[in-house]
């Protein structure tokens, strides 16, 4: 009943409406050029063994500068959605970080 309360709490907040978006549904539909996509796929294809490369190049490295350009390069990895495609060589590099 405890969790009741709450929500009786919660639903007592009073809610300001927000101002329209200036981008109204700008972002919400685009056409997607297959060939771009096939164009994209293959540059990505093309620069996974380099990150690999770069990623296993920190791993071996030591010392603490090596460590904060693991972390670095795994974070540029994440914020550019590449990640998935290098999980265990992350894994191993964090492991041993």
């Amino acid at each position: 009943m405890g969790s009741q309360t709450d929500l009786d709490h919660e639903s007592g907040r009073k809610f300001r409406m927000l101002q329209p978006s200036q981008w109204t549904d700008y972002f919400l539909y685009f056409t997607v050029d297959e060939f771009e996509l096939d164009v994209l796929a293959s540059e990505l294809e093309a620069i996974k063994p380099n990150v690999r490369d770069m990623l296993m190049f920190s791993y071996h490295a030591g010392g603490h500068d090596s460590t904060k350009r693991k972390i670095h390069l795994i974070y540029l990895m994440i914020s550019l959605g590449i990640a998935y495609h290098f999980e265990n060589e992350i894994e191993k590099t964090l492991a041993h970080a």
